[in-house]
């Protein structure tokens, strides 16, 4: 008898349990609990300003590697998906480590800029890195919203377009627009 018992408390336990989160789910917003959309997006970038004297970038090391330390580029890029077209610059600061071929790896902080209403304003920021064969570049970019994309991240391969480097890029990836209150 006291199996029967316990088995009957603890169906009505459950089914108590279960009618309340069903009652208090019901009164949760649903973009509350549903997970931001991710919007496709492609790019373009190059970079047309580049230092005239590449000299105090450049380190020759010892062991016969080139290291690239703190190297200013900047260009145009424009970055297009559903709901989102984005004319701005790219300014990354790029170090790295190649051999004579140019092949090894670069890393970089960037950030994406462009003019709202008059204003410089910065939009998105974050990290990239790439591998370098023969000074033509592959990697990824993963960028944190500012300004009006404040709480959205940008998520970016990129590939340089041949022939060897020539400092333009395409890019794919997505955008995780910010939670929406």
């Amino acid at each position: 008898m006291q199996i029967m018992k316990t088995t009957t408390t603890n169906r009505s336990t459950l089914l108590a349990g279960l009618t309340l989160t069903i009652l208090l789910g019901a009164a949760t917003p649903v973009h509350a609990w549903s997970a931001p959309k991710h919007i496709a997006v492609t790019a373009y970038g190059d970079f047309s300003i580049v230092p005239p004297n590449l000299g105090p970038y450049l380190i020759p090391g010892s062991d016969g590697d080139l290291y690239v330390q703190g190297l200013p580029l900047v260009g145009r890029f424009a970055l297009t998906g559903k709901g989102i077209s984005l004319d701005a610059k790219m300014h990354v600061n790029l170090s790295g480590e190649l051999d004579v071929a140019g092949t090894g790896v670069t890393w970089f902080p960037v950030t994406i800029t462009t003019t709202i209403e008059g204003v410089k304003t910065i939009v998105f920021d974050g990290q990239g890195s790439a591998d370098e064969v023969n000074l033509v570049a592959t990697g990824k970019v993963s960028l944190t919203g500012r300004g009006p994309y404040e709480g959205s991240k940008l998520e970016l391969t990129f590939e340089e377009i041949g022939p060897g480097d020539s400092n333009t890029f395409n890019f794919q990836g997505y955008l995780t627009p910010a939670p929406r209150p």
